[in-house]
């Protein structure tokens, strides 16, 4: 059994197979109601919990940690869970952007337990999106954050892979039925040669000995070319597929007129929108801050720009060649287990039109 020791600012968890008698086992719940304190400082040990012989010093205890976004980390007295916040500016539900799509899945995911229980598979699914860098997925991320830690759940930050693997385990050991969504973002940077290649511990904690259940997992990637096979074409890891390309001329307009609102005439600021077809979301913010802000000449800093979006995500498929997404919009990748390959599901184009399937 583990015990959940709760500070003001983070969560420690220890493992404690002697903690398994409720009268040898302090709990206090009352120093640490409401939302997590990302900084603050651990408690002091005050008491300690054990039995059989076994005594570990512990802070105050709860029997569940406040719904929130967290990270597993781990020191010398064990690992433990803190409390984080994404850094993105602000949320924006853009056309053309799937975010309704993820949204709907997930909720869909979250109601239809008994269906999977029914059948006798693990309540988990797993959905990938792939796309350039400020393309929207950490915003779509937040907005799934949201709801579930509306919902009460969990969000862990998968960032140190075999910490977070041992978190998950205790979670799911002292909350067993606590809704949990993962989120894994630059999941190629774990398949890279080095001290960061967890590559076991990868396929393990979404398909294997380290699975956990009541789990809906998120991953995201620049750079799908280089995931392997394994990861990407193999039911039960990755669901769902999503290539995400540069906002479209609607999603651009949204995204600039939320920022600079009247700052720009209207036929100035439409011009803008248009010079800035092929950028993504993070591009069209440095542009706003190089030639609003800063006041820089436009046409060097658009020609730099575009510059750095020359290079496209492909994702390999099962011939070795690619599904390779140069658009704007996105595409959606639906993996199918009969055929044993992704099949498209329809997407958005540049005009915020619907694709079919």
């Amino acid at each position: 059994m583990s015990s959940e020791i709760q500070g003001e600012g983070r969560s420690l968890l220890y493992s404690s197979a002697a903690c398994d008698e409720p009268e040898g086992c302090a709990t206090v719940a009352n120093s640490a109601q409401g939302q997590a304190n990302p900084g603050a400082v651990d408690q002091i040990f005050d008491r300690w919990t054990g039995s059989k012989g076994i005594y570990r010093p512990a802070a105050a205890t709860l029997a569940k940690i406040p719904a929130g976004i967290y990270s597993a980390e781990q020191d010398p007295r064990g690992i433990y869970l803190e409390a984080k916040r994404f850094p993105s500016d602000f949320l924006l539900d853009l056309p053309g952007l799937p975010t309704r799509l993820i949204l709907n899945e997930v909720k869909d995911f979250w109601a239809k337990e008994k269906r999977f229980r029914q059948f006798g598979f693990l309540h988990k699914r797993g959905i990938m999106m792939c796309g350039p860098g400020g393309c929207g997925k950490t915003s779509i991320i937040r907005m799934v954050s949201s709801d579930v830690i509306a919902d009460d759940g969990l969000v862990l930050l998968i960032q140190q892979i075999p910490v977070s693997v041992l978190a998950m385990a205790a979670i799911r050991e002292i909350e067993e039925r606590r809704a949990l969504l993962t989120v894994t973002e630059d999941l190629d940077e774990y398949f890279k040669p080095g001290k960061n290649n967890h590559v076991k511990q990868v396929l393990s904690m979404y398909d294997g000995e380290n699975q956990v259940d009541h789990v809906m997992h998120i991953a995201t990637t620049n750079h799908p070319e280089e995931l392997e096979d394994r990861i990407i074409q193999r039911p039960s890891r990755f669901d769902m597929v999503l290539l995400l390309g540069t906002p479209n001329r609607a999603a651009r307009e949204a995204y600039l007129r939320n920022i600079l609102h009247t700052e720009l005439e209207e036929g100035v600021f439409q011009q803008v929108v248009d010079d800035t077809k092929g950028l993504s979301l993070s591009h069209l913010k440095e542009y706003v801050v190089s030639v609003v802000v800063l006041e820089k000449p436009s046409k060097p800093t658009l020609a730099r720009l575009h510059e750095n979006m020359k290079k496209k995500p492909r994702l390999p498929d099962d011939k070795g060649g690619s599904l390779g997404f140069h658009g704007e919009g996105y595409q959606i990748w639906n993996y199918d287990e009969e055929k044993n390959k992704y099949e498209f599901g329809g997407g958005i184009d540049e005009h915020n039109r619907p694709i079919p399937s």
